[in-house]
């Protein structure tokens, strides 16, 4: 079974803190890594996504479904829109997605986003 737990502060605080100044922007989380350390808000300590960012969430294959992430992400997907985005994350994917399926994801990236905020490991 995969872990899809992320408790690795550094990265909380970098996904915190490049949503900051994101007013009225298009968001496309790949993995729904909001799922994945167990938020239930867009607010992590003093930190927060601003209301009106538009937050996609492309869900991880078995991720569980809690009714609280389709109030936090605007839309989850289970594909790849084919629409830009302003900034594009995909953190920890290694243990989640396949190889072939990270290398698919981070291509569909540089196509769609600008910038994209990658963190391929996962917690040591």
């Amino acid at each position: 079974m995969t872990d899809y737990a992320v408790t690795d502060s550094k990265a909380i605080s970098l996904y915190f803190q490049s949503l900051q100044g994101t007013e009225g922007m298009r968001v496309i989380d790949l993995g729904c890594f909001l799922k994945r350390i167990g938020a239930l808000s867009r607010r992590v300590l003093d930190l927060s996504i601003p209301e009106d960012t538009y937050m996609v969430g492309v869900d991880a294959p078995g991720a569980p479904d809690l009714l609280i992430y389709r109030v936090i992400y605007d839309e989850i997907r289970d594909d790849l829109p084919e629409e830009r985005f302003n900034l594009g994350f995909f953190l920890y994917p290694e243990g989640v997605y396949a190889k072939e399926d990270r290398e698919r994801m981070l291509s569909w990236c540089r196509a769609h986003c600008d910038p994209v905020i990658t963190w391929p490991g996962g917690p040591a």
